[in-house]
């Protein structure tokens, strides 16, 4: 398959068989949707994957380690908005039970694996909320696997890429959502938000546009800044970049 032959509902749908299939995504999206493919200096060296297990007391589980040794290095796909923390730079850490791999960028949340599921190829990811009462703060459940955890990760940060990625809060018309809802052609389900309520939001493609739509807000990923301007144009809204 190439780049102009990039079926993204139906890759999105694949990456969802196993870890290998996402992994495959994960390329076949930065290069095909993003334009910017992976190459030899995206994934954090072996050896450095190995220092930080022995620094840390712990053995990273395969799923883990292949995704930091693919991509670990590429901030432009997975952190635009919220972090992935680095193996490189040691940013990777134990805490309240779990390996944190991930962090909301104003502190809202981070994303881990309790240590617990650590002896499991390729095992689920939780979220824990920074909470006002601390006694309230709960590991609760987010994505399963941690691929697939990915997958949702890069598509969603890809919505917020200067360009190609925009955020609205409110319609200028209010026919419009009810429009971009059935016009788009639905993806795979990926959860949004990261407090006490996990939301399963509605993703969808419209032409080359992927389309975030929640109760508060919709966020586009368009695989051109032309498709993007367009999608605009159609959708008036207070739009992020407007």
């Amino acid at each position: 398959m190439t780049a102009d032959h990039f079926d993204l509902a139906a890759e999105v749908a694949e990456a969802a068989l196993d870890r290998a299939s996402a992994w495959r995504f994960v390329a076949r999206f930065a290069e095909c949707w993003l334009g910017e493919p992976l190459d030899a200096t995206s994934g954090a060296p072996a050896d450095q994957v190995d220092t930080r297990e022995a620094e840390l007391g712990v053995r990273l589980p395969p799923a883990v380690r292949e995704f930091y040794e693919l991509v670990g290095q590429r901030h432009d796909l997975f952190s635009n908005q919220d972090v992935l923390l680095s193996i490189v730079q040691r940013q990777i850490y134990v805490d309240e039970g779990a390996l944190i791999v991930r962090r909301e960028n104003q502190g809202a949340c981070r994303w881990g694996i309790l240590l617990g599921y650590l002896d499991r190829d390729d095992p689920p990811v939780v979220v824990l909320a920074d909470l006002a009462d601390k006694s309230q703060e709960q590991w609760e459940p987010w994505t399963d696997p941690f691929s697939a955890a990915t997958v949702q990760w890069l598509v969603y940060e890809s919505c917020m890429r200067s360009g190609i990625g925009d955020l609205a809060t409110e319609f200028d018309r209010p026919a419009d959502l009810a429009d971009v809802t059935a016009r788009g052609k639905p993806l795979a389900p990926f959860p949004i938000g990261h407090l006490s309520v996990r939301t399963e939001a509605r993703w969808s493609l419209i032409d080359d546009v992927i389309v975030l739509v929640d109760d508060a807000t919709i966020l586009i990923s368009a695989r051109s800044q032309h498709a993007a301007d367009m999608f605009r144009r159609r959708y008036p809204a207070d739009w992020l970049t407007e």
